[in-house]
């Protein structure tokens, strides 16, 4: 399991002067994060961080601006940057007293109590008591301490809704919710008072607060935090999902252009006055095509890991981990810890969970949790038909391969004979003709059309299927199909050959292997052999041939052979158009 040592923000609730004052919401701050523990994660999955990490290796600067698609993954990123910039700047967590006069921490509250609500103590009471106290009273006693380790998280509507005169709009009181105060009191809000320390704002493009306005000047009163994070907080950055990891057989839709347009032209201008006016480093978090499913694969994961809890075997984790994901809700960590801590209520550790556990999901969406859109869940065969260039006959390839497998799979379930048919295939062709992105494609369009359990994906070179020493090829091999839906294997000739060119113990084992594989897994399988071949290669150039002649028993499980033409010159501008389209140039 690929380890991520920062599953979602903590993020706490709570009330001033023993829950009689003012809302407020902070982060708690990990003391423990390290720039190497942010790379580990990186590595594992969480590319959209990649920015955040380029950043934490500079100086620390005061203010950070934070364009992300998510409050959790921007409060993510908050938390790293908080932590690494306390360690740098010499800061100790023993150094400050989170048990003082004015503030207190209940210990006893588990990590996993996302949005926890505390009691924040402090002298003073409401007026429901009958006291009437002055403005000065409940300064002293409605207080928030400043720390380094837990930052407050303010609205940018409300700090807007001040004009720093005392006339405060009593909607925003608490600073958090539109219409709502802490017992409708009309009290000064106590983030006019965080002067010293980090805060965090966030301005939410269509949020419940999508009609306000991104003001620089609503900074001002933080002139002397030590450090300022402002979360642009835009949903729409969906999009970017999708055309952000195009290769050059791909390119963005018509649509992409309106999107890196931005939302609002005058917010665009706010954002640059801010960003010059206060010397702010600006990042964008946002996450890579192909990257994605597996980051989410990798949290589900350690989410289980992190309850105490194992999975089966061969269990579907990409399945899974995508049917909670496209529930309608913004904060996808949050979300998966949530559904599996639903899920272990009635077992105890340790425990083997099994996707039978997890049919619980269909009740979910019976309650509103339903997936987005139909679009969203055939996506993989819009990209095959709109983005890749030319390749009209590899398309219809993939067509008549889907429908045929969904054929066979039908015939399988009503107990008819399926004639021996493997969902194994062979791409030949030059390389840099997709041939890398088709296969991946193709399965993904096979695990959302639900003929693969998931669309777990390894791209590996035929050369990594022999092992290290006698014996150690077979089980190489066999877990390659234990743990992935999806097997494309480039350079499939070099498995047959040993260092001479010539077969040896290594690759015969590896090959005797392979073999058992393909009929094990004929129809719960994808796999893809690829290499340099065809009709038009030389026979001596022709390596694809000697793979197929090293063993009968590959070519009769091969079902089908597609050809990639090299791209004509015209095919070639208009990839290259759309790389320019894409890259905003």
């Amino acid at each position: 399991m690929k380890k991520i040592n920062l599953l979602k923000p903590d993020v706490v609730t709570g009330y001033l002067s023993n829950g009689k004052g003012q809302e407020i919401t902070y982060l708690n701050v990990p003391s423990k994060l390290t720039g190497g523990m942010l790379l580990e994660d990186i590595k594992n999955g969480a590319t959209y961080l990649k920015e955040v990490l380029d950043i934490a290796k500079k100086k620390a600067n005061r203010v950070v601006a934070i364009k992300c698609r998510s409050r959790e993954e921007g409060l993510l990123a908050v938390s790293y940057l908080a932590s690494i910039y306390n360690a740098s700047e010499g800061i100790r967590e023993d150094e400050f007293d989170t048990n003082g006069d004015n503030i207190s921490i209940e210990q006893d509250i588990e990590f996993e109590d996302y949005d926890r609500d505390i009691t924040i103590e402090g002298g003073g009471s409401d007026e429901e008591d009958g006291d009437e106290e002055s403005e000065g009273d409940w300064e002293n006693s409605d207080y928030w301490e400043e720390t380094p380790w837990k930052i407050p998280i303010l609205e940018m509507n409300a700090l807007c809704s001040d004009d720093d005169n005392g006339n405060i709009n009593p909607f925003f009181n608490s600073g958090m919710v539109f219409g709502r105060t802490a017992n409708n009191d009309s009290r000064v809000p106590y983030w006019r008072y965080t002067r010293k320390e980090s805060i965090c704002v966030v301005y939410d493009l269509y949020g419940s607060f999508g009609f306000g306005t991104f003001s620089p000047g609503a900074f001002k009163r933080y002139r002397n935090n030590r450090h300022v994070f402002v979360l642009i907080v835009d949903p729409g950055a969906d999009r970017e999902e999708n055309t952000t990891d195009i290769r050059d057989e791909q390119f963005a839709d018509d649509d992409t252009e309106e999107f890196f347009q931005g939302p609002s032209s005058v917010y665009e201008a706010a954002l640059t006055q801010f960003v010059l006016e206060h010397s702010a480093d600006i990042i964008s978090i946002h996450h890579h095509g192909d990257n994605l499913d597996r980051y989410y694969q990798n949290l589900f994961e350690n989410w289980v890991d992190h309850y105490g809890y194992s999975l089966e075997k061969s269990f579907p984790t990409g399945t899974i981990s995508r049917k909670i994901v496209e529930m309608d809700n913004a904060d996808k960590s949050d979300m998966i810890g949530k559904v599996i801590s639903y899920v272990i209520k009635d077992h105890d550790a340790p425990y083997t969970l099994t996707d039978k556990d997890f049919n619980v999901l269909y009740k979910l969406r019976g309650l509103g949790y339903k997936r987005k859109t139909e679009e969203k869940e055939h996506k993989s065969i819009k990209k095959l038909e709109n983005h890749l260039i030319g390749m009209e006959d590899i398309k219809e390839d993939i067509r008549a391969i889907v429908e045929t497998f969904r054929f066979n799979k039908r015939r399988k379930a009503a107990g008819l004979n399926t004639g021996g048919y493997h969902n194994v295939h062979m791409m030949l062709g030059a390389p840099g003709t997709a041939k890398t992105t088709v296969a991946q494609l193709l399965g993904e369009i096979m695990a959302e059309e639900r003929l693969l359990r998931s669309n777990r994906f390894i791209s590996v070179n035929g050369a990594e299927l022999k092992g290290m020493y006698v014996g150690h090829s077979a089980p190489k091999v066999r877990s390659l199909f234990e743990q992935n839906d999806i097997i494309f294997i480039d350079e499939a000739y070099a498995v047959a050959a040993g260092t001479d060119g010539q077969s040896d113990s290594f690759s015969q084992e590896a090959i005797a292997q392979l073999i058992v594989e393909l009929e094990n897994h004929g129809m719960d399988r994808l796999v893809i052999f690829a290499g340099y071949g065809g009709p038009n290669v030389t026979a001596a150039d022709n390596k694809m041939m000697y793979f197929l002649n090293c063993n009968p028993g590959i070519r009769s499980r091969i079902n089908s052979t597609l050809f990639f033409d090299s791209y004509s010159a015209d095919q070639m501008v208009e990839i290259f158009r759309g790389q320019a389209k894409m890259s905003q140039y």
